[in-house]
Parts: structure tokens; C-alpha cells; sequence
């Protein structure tokens, strides 16, 4: 649980305060619970300032087409923000992370170990590692961070989840998906 560490440390006053509690302990435990207060506070003014992003981002993308406006938003909320330095890696090839990054903002270099330049570029509103994301497979390339970037990443096991108590977001996912690789399948047979 995201604050379990406060209450680690709670716990841990009031087993070193013994049976009962001084005013120091209810002083520390007094400020736990602020801080946990504020965490979440934070966290929901985050949320209410990236989320818009989120979905903008998410609708946009071919993945989620179909998706309505309640169930796009559903699918932001389950997503994390996460940002990366200049040369950070945010995919690596041949690692199993079953992680989508939908990028909000920056551009991110795709390369391919044994290829000297990079094989493309994904900037704000596409994505990396939807194959990660559903099958579990090893990424086929790495994504290198260009500059500042910051991405909305959507985990296999929030993805679960999330199917679980909406299926009918999983059908447009999983629909879209099998377009999509008919699609490529037609392209790479030659149109027959």
C-alpha cells in the first residue's frame, strides 16, 4: 500500500512508547497522519490536472478507438505518470515489463541492438510496448528518452484489473488489436 511506510513508522512509536502512549507518540502519530493527508491531497490534484491529459492522449490512440468518453476516463485513471531524464531508457530491449507507455510529452528514440541509427521516433500521443502490455512478450526494441519525457504507463496487472470490473473496455482493446494485426498481416503478405 502506497502509505504503508507512515504506517510502519507509526507502529513502530507505539511499540517503542510501550503499552501506552506518551506525548511525543501522539505528537509523531498526530504528524503521520498529516503527512498521509497530504500525500493523498496531492495525489488527487495531480490526478485532476493530468488526467485530462491522460485521456486526450489515450483517446487518440488506435488501440482505444471506440473507447467512450466514461470509458476512456476509467482507462486514464488506472494509468501512472512517469517521467524520464534525457538518455533514460524507457523500454529496454528483450526485457518483460508488460508496461504501455502512452507519451504525453517528449520524444523517444527507438533503436534496435547491432543498428547503429535509430529505427523511429514516438513523440506526444503515440505509443511503446502495447505488445508487452497484452501477451507478456520481451520488447523488440529499446526506447531511449530524447529529452525530458513524460509518459502515462499502463501496467498488464492494472490492465487486469481494470478488465475485471469493465470487460466491455477489454472487447474494444482486444478488437482493435486483432484489426490491427490484420492489418499488418495484409500489408506483410502483400495485400492478398
Amino acid at each position: 500500500m502506497r502509505h504503508s511506510h507512515y504506517l510502519l513508522a507509526m507502529e513502530g512509536e507505539r511499540v517503542r512508547g510501550g503499552i501506552g502512549w506518551n506525548e511525543d507518540a501522539v505528537d509523531r502519530t498526530t504528524r503521520v497522519f498529516e503527512l498521509i493527508t497530504l500525500d493523498i491531497v496531492t495525489e488527487g490534484f495531480c490526478r485532476q490536472r493530468l488526467l485530462p491529459r491522460i485521456e486526450h492522449a489515450v483517446g487518440e490512440l488506435p488501440i482505444f478507438q471506440g473507447l467512450d468518453p466514461a470509458q476512456i476516463s476509467r482507462l486514464a485513471q488506472a494509468c501512472l505518470v512517469v517521467h524520464f531524464g534525457p538518455e533514460e531508457p524507457v523500454i529496454t530491449e528483450g526485457e518483460r515489463d508488460a508496461r504501455l507507455h502512452v507519451v504525453l510529452s517528449g520524444q523517444v528514440s527507438v533503436r534496435r541492438a547491432g543498428v547503429e541509427h535509430p529505427v523511429g521516433v514516438v513523440g506526444a500521443g503515440e505509443c511503446l510496448g502495447e505488445t508487452s502490455l497484452l501477451t507478456g512478450a520481451a520488447h523488440s526494441a529499446s526506447a531511449i528518452a530524447a529529452g525530458p519525457v513524460e509518459t502515462a504507463a499502463l501496467g498488464h496487472a492494472d490492465l487486469t484489473s481494470l478488465l475485471r470490473q469493465r470487460p466491455d473496455i477489454g472487447l474494444v482493446i482486444y478488437r482493435n488489436l486483432a484489426i490491427g494485426l490484420g492489418t499488418k498481416l495484409t500489408r506483410v503478405s502483400g495485400g492478398r
